[in-house]
């Protein structure tokens, strides 16, 4: 791997940790050690609520953690599972992909952060040719 394609895929990868890896939105700054959970404490529940195996998880296509609303999405499905009654939800679990010239992890880095004018931002964009 050169030392530009190691940038981008070190870039990707700091991208891949702000990303909730159930609904694909940017996890929201923590204010209090609940807002974030790991996907791995909750395999099974997340298996059963969402299809999500997270077990075939590859950590360099996949974010390792979710967010408080598919948290709580997750809970009224597990709590709706053990009293035996029926639960819907309209959360459709976000299918990663690796990391190509398109890769959408870093141009919506790029869309969604305030000073686009960040020289990273500029540098891994410019080498990727997303834009």
């Amino acid at each position: 791997m050169t030392a530009v394609a190691s940038d981008i895929m070190e870039f990707h990868l700091q991208q891949l940790l702000k990303h909730c890896r159930i609904c694909g939105k940017r996890l929201s700054k923590a204010k209090c050690r609940t807002s974030v959970f790991g996907c791995s404490n909750f395999r099974d529940n997340l298996l059963m609520t969402f299809g999500v195996d997270v077990n075939l998880d590859d950590i360099q296509v996949c974010p390792l953690k979710f967010c408080k609303p598919c948290h709580a999405v997750m809970s009224r499905a597990v709590k709706a599972a053990n009293e035996g009654t029926p639960y819907t939800h309209t959360v459709t679990p976000m299918i990663w992909s690796t990391h190509t010239d398109n890769c959408q992890v870093i141009i919506n880095n790029f869309n969604n952060n305030k000073n686009n004018n960040n020289v990273t931002n500029i540098y891994i964009l410019d080498l990727c040719h997303c834009c």
